[in-house]
């Protein structure tokens, strides 16, 4: 386990002790689980994977056979420069949020008609953090685990904010300084889980299908699909937060139309879609650490301004 020197020196003096304690513990924990745990070596023959669609080796999956859905969304909730609106159907739905102004203005509006749902999902997003944890690795006792999720991952997530904010847009600071007033939560909260997807990268599939692939549903156009695959994909409580958001930006601004595809209270872009571009980030493959560093622009702000 390492640190990075260039998160460590942003640690307090009682930060780095805490941080030294929880890694000690962790290292001792994973140290002995390898001793016991270790399996004992067989000569079994692996059991062999059912393909799903034997019929399409090159695809082993399912059809989908849902329509797509083309009802237009219902308003649930206005606020000062903002419109909410819930898309879908049955247990399938999405919020859209339309947002107007400044980018505090528009940030503002998001934590408005978000207030009862940011700090639940803020909530939601630490507990299930740590029982992924405990999950993962559950040779760990339940305390460690919980000195991993209430000091380690705040610490790193506060960390890489504080690696990455001198590179951030003046303007996405405002967002997020808006939409964290406008729901009544701390303002570093909402720093911190905008750092998610900078902690982990793209971990995400992607595919593009026209022509004979969509030919039954949308007359040959293009679609362009991304999944939801890091970190436990589906079971990520922000699945439940599903929110794309229309910027309309104030026209002193001088900026067009965006429609960002993420969740509540998260506002950089892993899909999205400008007047004349869309983009939709794909897994990171890595590189070697010598080709990286921890001060930039986080890339979710980045896709964003690409849009």
């Amino acid at each position: 386990v390492t640190v990075s020197v260039l998160y460590w020196t942003t640690f307090s003096a009682p930060m780095r002790r805490v941080a030294i304690i929880a890694l000690s513990l962790v290292l001792a924990a994973v140290a002995s689980a390898a001793i016991v745990a270790a399996p004992e070596s067989t000569n079994e023959e692996p059991t062999e994977v059912p393909v799903p669609n034997p019929h399409n080796l090159r695809c082993p999956g399912y059809p989908n056979p849902y329509p797509v859905n083309r009802d237009a969304p219902a308003l649930v909730s206005t606020a000062p420069n903002g419109k909410l609106y819930k898309a879908g159907k049955g247990s399938d739905t999405f919020f859209v949020t339309h947002v107007f102004g400044t980018y505090y203005d528009m940030g503002k509006a998001q934590g408005v008609l978000h207030k009862e749902r940011i700090p639940v999902g803020l909530n939601r997003f630490y507990d299930w953090l740590a029982a992924q944890i405990e999950a993962k690795v559950e040779w760990i006792p339940a305390w460690v685990a919980g000195v991993v999720a209430d000091f380690g991952v705040p610490f790193a997530m506060e960390l890489t904010w504080n690696a990455t904010k001198p590179f951030l847009p003046a303007k996405y600071l405002d967002e997020l300084n808006g939409l964290a007033d406008g729901a009544g939560v701390a303002r570093q909260d909402i720093y911190n889980i905008n750092m998610i997807a900078e902690l982990i990268k793209a971990q995400c599939s992607v595919i593009g299908a026209n022509g004979k692939a969509t030919q039954n549903s949308l007359n040959g156009t293009l679609v362009h699909l991304r999944t939801l695959d890091g970190m436990g994909g589906a079971s990520m409580p922000i699945k439940d937060y599903a929110n794309v958001v229309v910027y309309h930006p104030d026209a002193s601004l001088n900026e067009h139309a965006v429609a960002n595809f993420g969740w509540v209270s998260f506002i950089g872009s892993v899909t999205g879609f400008g007047e004349t571009i869309g983009i939709g980030e794909k897994y990171w493959g890595g590189q070697p650490d010598s080709n990286m560093t921890a001060r930039g622009e986080a890339w979710t702000f980045l896709t964003r301004d690409l849009l």
